[in-house]
């Protein structure tokens, strides 16, 4: 009975030095760094990091596209409006989501161009995700594109049903244009965008498109310019196609592989080779990523209209 009250006796004098050790000023202090932690002195250079040492440590070949089209692979990326990331309306603010931008844009590089399209607010407290993926290359430019979605609640179907009902009360009223305020034809669609989303099995009716950002890159080494198909050939990308068709669509894998892997001194020499000019310079019949960029030209060309790059 004596050891019983004694323990309950120190464990409640634990949990009061415990409340008055952190109350006050400490404990202020610590809530407001817990608030702001995403705008720590060198978080955002450890958070970009993150995808290059991860890949690094947990590296696997049964992880990789193994021949898939490069228009099918996707990264997604969830995120939460902290408090720090929003402004003074409580939403996020505009700089967040470049900031979001680059990480997704180096975490799709890992694992695998104009401005930001705003549609709908992200209020403060509310979990969305990036959805990044391919949006297509040209001769030494790889395109992408970033969704930014939430899934939708029972408030934003009330809200979808009470705009939809009294946009069918009035009457429709046909607009006059003038010649300044014509549509411009260079910039995609809400519709395009929402065909985006379908081609990865996004529905209208489950998620909120919020905006969507466009980017580039270009790979280069030593200051050589990689064409893209050599890039995606490199990597494993392939057709996707039946089994016929994936074994033609890797052999510039196998190759890469080869070079890298064979334990010999000339392996440094042989890569060094092939990314410097060994591409460039193979013959016509080795160059195994002609067949794939043309096979993967149709649907390149089907972003390229979409998204006007």
């Amino acid at each position: 009975m004596s050891s019983a009250m004694f323990t309950q006796s120190t464990s409640s004098d634990f949990i009061k030095s415990l409340v008055l050790r952190f109350s006050g000023p400490k404990y202020l202090a610590l809530a407001f760094l817990m608030l702001y932690c995403k705008s720590w002195p060198f978080y955002w250079h450890l958070r970009m990091m993150h995808p290059l040492l991860r890949s690094l440590l947990l590296f696997k070949l049964s992880a990789m596209v193994g021949g898939k089209s490069p228009f099918s692979v996707s990264v997604r990326n969830t995120f939460s409006a902290s408090i720090d990331e929003c402004d003074y309306n409580m939403h996020v603010s505009n700089s967040v989501y470049a900031k979001n931008f680059d990480y997704c844009r180096v975490r799709l590089l890992v694992d695998a161009l104009g401005p930001f399209h705003f549609f709908r607010e992200i209020s403060i407290g509310r979990n969305y995700e990036v959805r990044t993926f391919f949006g297509g290359w040209d001769e030494k430019r790889i395109h992408w594109v970033g969704l930014w979605i939430s899934r939708k609640t029972a408030q934003d179907h009330k809200a979808e049903a009470r705009r939809t009902a009294f946009l069918s009360s009035r009457a429709a009223t046909p607009a006059v244009l003038t010649p300044g305020d014509a549509p411009s034809l260079q910039h995609p669609t809400l519709e395009d965008f929402t065909s985006l989303m379908a081609r990865h099995g996004l529905s209208q009716v489950e998620w909120n498109l919020h905006a969507v950002g466009v980017g580039s890159y270009i790979c280069k080494y030593r200051g050589r310019t990689i064409p893209p198909v050599v890039i995606f050939a490199a990597c494993g990308f392939g057709t996707g196609e039946d089994a016929g068709q994936l074994a033609a669509s890797t052999k510039t894998w196998d190759k890469i592989q080869n070079i890298r892997f064979k334990a010999s001194q000339t392996n440094a020499k042989a890569i060094h080779k092939f990314w410097s000019a060994g591409f460039a310079e193979a013959p016509v019949e080795e160059r195994s990523w002609i067949p794939l960029a043309q096979v993967w030209e149709p649907e390149r060309l089907q972003f390229a209209r979409m998204l006007h790059f």
